[in-house]
C-alpha cells in the first residue's frame, strides 16, 4: 500500500473506533425486521483479508450483498438486478434505529448503518447490478469532491437531459448531505450527493428510476467521504 493510502487508512480506522490490530475480534451482527407485509433480514461480519461483508435479504428474495474494506473503503455492491419498492424502502430506513439501539458502535456497524442507509435511498425502480470499487481508481478520477457549508454549488443530474441548478450547502435543507434530511448517518457532505438530492426533488414528479446514475456515483461518497475530510 503507498504512503497516501495508508495514512488514509489510518484515518478511516480511528473514524471507526477500530484498533488495527484487532480486526476480526469484533463479533458479527445478524438481526430481522417485519413490517406489514415484508421482512428484512440483515447481517455484517468479517470475512478473510479483513473485510466487511454486509447483506441485506429481503423477503428471502431479494438479497443484496455489499464488501467494504476498513483500510480502503467500498468493495462492492452487488444487488443481482433488483429493484426496490416503496414498501421495502421504507423497511430499510426504519431498520436503522433496531441496528443502532440492538448493537454497541463499533466497525461493522457503523458500515451496516452506512451501507443500510445507502441502499434506502435507492430509487424506486432502479436494477441494481453488481458495482465494483477501490480508492485507488476514486482518487484517481476524482470521484469524491467535499462541500463547504455556506457556499454555492451547481448540482448536475440527468433525467430526459443533462440539467443543472446552483443550491446552497446549508443546514435548512441539507442538499448534499448523503443521507435523508439533516439527521441521518453518515454525515458526509459531498458534490455526488447534491447532484442525487437535486436528480430527487426534479424526479419528484415523473420517474425516480431515473436518478439510479446519481445514486450509483455517490455510493464511494457514502463509504470513502469521511475518510477523505467531507465531513462537517
Amino acid at each position: 500500500m503507498n504512503p497516501s493510502l495508508a495514512l488514509l487508512a489510518l484515518i478511516f480506522l480511528s473514524a471507526c473506533g477500530l484498533p488495527s490490530q484487532s480486526l476480526r475480534s469484533s463479533g458479527g451482527i445478524w438481526g430481522e425486521h417485519r413490517g406489514h407485509e415484508n421482512k428484512l433480514n440483515y447481517s455484517a461480519h468479517y470475512i478473510k483479508g479483513g473485510d466487511i461483508a454486509i447483506q441485506l435479504s429481503l423477503n428471502e428474495v431479494k438479497r443484496i450483498y455489499i464488501v467494504i474494506s476498513p483500510y480502503e473503503g467500498l468493495r462492492e455492491i452487488d444487488g443481482r438486478g433488483h429493484s426496490l419498492n416503496n414498501e421495502e424502502i421504507a423497511l430499510l430506513k426504519s431498520t436503522l434505529a433496531k441496528i443502532k439501539k440492538n448493537n454497541p458502535e463499533g466497525p461493522t456497524r457503523n458500515a451496516l448503518l452506512m451501507m443500510t442507509e445507502y441502499i434506502s435511498e435507492v430509487p424506486t425502480g432502479h436494477k441494481m447490478h453488481r458495482e465494483t470499487y477501490s480508492i485507488e481508481k476514486t482518487l484517481k478520477h476524482k470521484g469524491i469532491q467535499c462541500l463547504n457549508k455556506g457556499e454555492n454549488y451547481q448540482a448536475h443530474w440527468s433525467l430526459t437531459s443533462s440539467q443543472r441548478r446552483t443550491h446552497k450547502v446549508d443546514d435548512k435543507a441539507c442538499l448534499g448531505r448523503c443521507g435523508r434530511g439533516c439527521d441521518s448517518s453518515p454525515s458526509n457532505w459531498t458534490r455526488d450527493c447534491l447532484n442525487l438530492d437535486a436528480c430527487k426533488i426534479a424526479s419528484q414528479h415523473s420517474n425516480p428510476s431515473l436518478c439510479g446514475d446519481e445514486w450509483l456515483r455517490s455510493a464511494d461518497d457514502w463509504a470513502m467521504g469521511k475518510m477523505l475530510g467531507c465531513q462537517i
